[in-house]
């Protein structure tokens, strides 16, 4: 039996704010993760819809499989994502990719209010075709966001199987998730 090695995660971040002030970004988790050894990590900086579809095609190809992990750290609404004030529709995004390229990811959007839409839920994870989507039911804090991100993803990291992860998640930081409408759909 091949030995389990740790997943790396791809993260892809869009600008939180036009104010060239505003340099808030998610890269302190990513450098925790790595430093602690949970981890590897490739940022890429989201300007535009079409580098997001292009960052989700590059992650599913096969050269990329040790990236297991689908980070999107942009500012969302219920099915969407944005850069700037471009919005993208996920279901659509998912259409356009290659069958089956995300099929052994778990994709996390640390972004508000992504998953509010219970119905829309399982048509995204279909879309995408990922092992399971993440992200939040609820507007969140920044703060808060980053901490239950570190420990969403050293559970992702840590675990196999990513319902052994949430099953951490839940025993172990229940209030904490569910104040911020954590949801994990596979």
């Amino acid at each position: 039996m091949a030995r389990w090695k740790r997943p790396a995660i791809w993260a892809m971040e869009s600008k939180w704010s036009p104010s060239v002030r505003d340099v808030r970004s998610v890269t302190p988790v990513l450098n925790a993760l790595q430093a602690a050894g949970a981890a590897r990590y490739a940022h890429v900086v989201i300007n535009s819809p079409e580098d997001f579809d292009k960052q989700l095609k590059r992650l599913g190809q096969k050269q990329h499989e040790d990236f297991t992990i689908g980070y999107i750290a942009m500012h969302g609404s219920p099915g969407k994502v944005y850069t700037g004030r471009k919005s993208i529709d996920l279901v659509s995004t998912g259409q356009k990719l290659p069958s089956g390229a995300l099929k052994k990811k778990v994709l996390h959007f640390g972004s508000c209010s992504v998953l509010t839409d219970e119905d829309q839920q399982q048509e995204l994870l279909k879309a995408l075709g990922a092992k399971a989507i993440t992200g939040f039911t609820k507007d969140v804090d920044w703060m808060e966001c980053l901490a239950f991100e570190l420990l969403l993803f050293s559970a992702l990291s840590y675990y196999q199987r990513s319902s052994y992860a949430e099953t951490y998640i839940r025993k172990h930081h229940g209030e904490f998730a569910e104040r911020l409408g954590f949801v994990m759909v596979r």
